[in-house]
């Protein structure tokens, strides 16, 4: 059986410019991506790094998303050329979210009484203006209630 692996394209400078994941030769083929030339224009074999192996893909998915999140994709101000964020669907973003909303859960239920200390903090740090705002917002509140009024009486 072929094993999986996730791989790294490499700069001129060895840092990575793409992360992908296959099997048998497809680190060296072109598919939508620029591959690392030599000056002879064959594939430089030097710039391409496999740098996880297993025979369960969906391991290699998810190290193709760590590695992804690691680096960064450049559209998100990282230093990869990715399009996607990895993992096997194009349409990751749905599951990027939720993974974050599962992890943002399980911080936030781990990290519950530091929160709150915070919160209670936050809270009496900013009581003075917290009521400030409030008040501006009732005051446009009850103008806008004002301006209706009027308006209504008018017509």
């Amino acid at each position: 059986m072929n094993k999986w692996y996730v791989y790294l394209l490499l700069r001129e400078d060895n840092t990575p410019y793409y992360v992908g994941k296959g099997k048998c030769g497809r680190c060296y083929q072109r598919g939508g991506r620029d591959l690392p030339l030599t000056e002879q224009g064959e594939v430089d074999k030097d710039r391409i790094q496999i740098v996880f192996e297993s025979e369960n893909e969906d391991l290699c998915y998810q190290k193709e998303v760590e590695y992804i999140s690691l680096y960064g994709r450049e559209c998100d101000g990282g230093i990869l050329q990715n399009k996607y964020l990895g993992g096997g669907k194009k349409s990751k973003v749905t599951n990027f979210i939720e993974r974050k909303k599962e992890t943002t859960k399980e911080w936030k239920e781990k990290n519950k009484e530091s929160i709150r200390e915070y919160n209670r903090e936050y809270k009496q740090k900013n009581k003075e203006k917290d009521r400030e705002e409030n008040r501006r917002r009732s005051r446009e509140y009850m103008r806008r209630k004002r301006q209706k009024l009027k308006e209504k009486l008018q017509n």
